[in-house]
């Protein structure tokens, strides 16, 4: 019998087998076993870091130097972080402007002169609330701290002066919109007592960050 014939023969077999002969014939493999899938425990999963926030302020105010009280105009830059959901720590630096005064009635008046002023602050929410449309959220906090101002004055010389810090601040957060890398803008107004060994000093100010947690 030639290899036509066989091969003849072959095909019209499997064709009268039908469905149930080629099941027979055809070798059937298992799949291959699928790859397991990672199980991460939840408790193993590190938070992101909470980086803070940076912002800047603009302030008007009054330091007293020799007795005398010098009225100051402020710009600062001022970095927090939180330490609780209701605890932040900061930093601040400010440029000041000492403005010119008399030190009494008929005195020539003396010139105006420039600072530094850095303070470690430790901030502390008393209230918030937020509305439930936009999370816009609005909170009062208390703020204390220490630190020291630098005065440098044409008829007073080169000064340091240590202060403390307390104050009250009332502001509102907004989340940013979109993939922004801040994940909030807050504004705030301030107000902040400044007593040193010399008297105590006021400070108004208004101020933007941006961050958060």
């Amino acid at each position: 019998m030639s290899r036509a014939t066989i091969f003849v023969a072959l095909v019209v077999a499997l064709f009268a087998a039908g469905p149930a002969g080629a099941d027979v014939m055809i070798a059937h493999d298992p799949p291959p076993a699928r790859p397991p899938i990672p199980v991460v425990d939840v408790a193993e999963v590190e938070p992101a870091p909470a980086v803070g926030s940076l912002g800047f302020r603009l302030g008007l105010g009054s330091i007293v130097v020799d007795d005398v009280l010098r009225v100051v105009g402020a710009f600062g830059a001022a970095w927090n972080r939180p330490l609780t959901t209701s605890t932040d720590i900061g930093l601040e630096y400010e440029w000041l402007h000492v403005g010119a005064t008399t030190a009494e009635p008929g005195a020539e008046p003396r010139g105006s002169g420039t600072g530094h002023r850095a303070s470690a602050t430790v901030r502390y929410e008393l209230a918030h609330t937020t509305t439930s449309r936009i999370q816009l959220r609005f909170y009062v906090a208390a703020e204390a701290g220490l630190g020291a101002t630098y005065v440098s004055d044409p008829s007073l010389g080169d000064r340091l002066i240590g202060h403390a810090l307390l104050g009250l601040r009332a502001g509102y957060e907004l989340p940013a919109p979109g993939p922004s890398p801040s994940k909030t803008f807050d504004a705030h107004l301030l107000v902040r007592a400044l007593p040193t060994t010399e008297g105590t000093g006021w400070l108004f100010g208004l101020g933007m960050e941006w961050g958060g947690g």
